[in-house]
């Protein structure tokens, strides 16, 4: 869906000291234009913001995002469908479903070679994102899990009467 009608078509504003092998040293930046936004575009990959990365938004005067205060809503949302998803970093119970879907033999290559340069394969979305992985994927059953299949449906079959959701239109204000 990307480069579709769907996709907003952002580019990048061109790059002093990146995307040098692209043209004008401009980057594609996909964006979803459709209800469940880029979770309808993107490439199935789970990954959350870097530890370190809250850590400093709290040093930053950003109180409450520090990495121990966001893990709550992260594990709140997800509900980790596979066994190697450790519990100190991953939900159960949520609406967002995650898993290792499948490893390549070409993905378990690149995990062998990491280890053998000293990488360890840990959960990059638990306590340290260095190393090589395996990548977390928002793929449930073969299908795409979405923003929307995740949040908006179950709120749509509990609360039909309360939330109206207006395909094809674009919001210019929030009451």
């Amino acid at each position: 869906m990307q480069r579709s009608k769907q996709d907003w078509q952002y580019r990048t504003e061109p790059q002093k000291h990146g995307c040098g092998l692209l043209k004008d040293n401009v980057s594609l930046w996909p964006q979803g234009k459709v209800v469940g936004g880029s979770s309808c575009l993107n490439y199935f990959l789970y990954t959350r913001g870097a530890k370190d990365d809250f850590d400093s938004w709290e040093k930053s005067g950003a109180t409450g995002w520090s990495y121990k205060d966001v893990l709550p809503y992260f594990k709140k949302s997800e509900q980790a469908m596979d066994k190697n998803m450790t519990a100190d970093f991953h939900g159960t119970d949520g609406y967002l479903k995650t898993s290792y879907p499948y490893s390549s033999e070409l993905g378990n290559i690149m995990l062998k070679a990491g280890e053998e340069l000293g990488y360890d394969h840990d959960d990059y979305n638990g306590n340290d994102m260095i190393g090589s992985h395996l990548t977390q994927q928002t793929i449930y059953n073969g299908q795409r899990v979405t923003s929307a299949s995740s949040f908006l449906r179950p709120v749509i079959k509990e609360r039909r009467e309360r939330l109206h959701i207006v395909g094809r239109a674009h919001v210019r204000q929030i009451v």
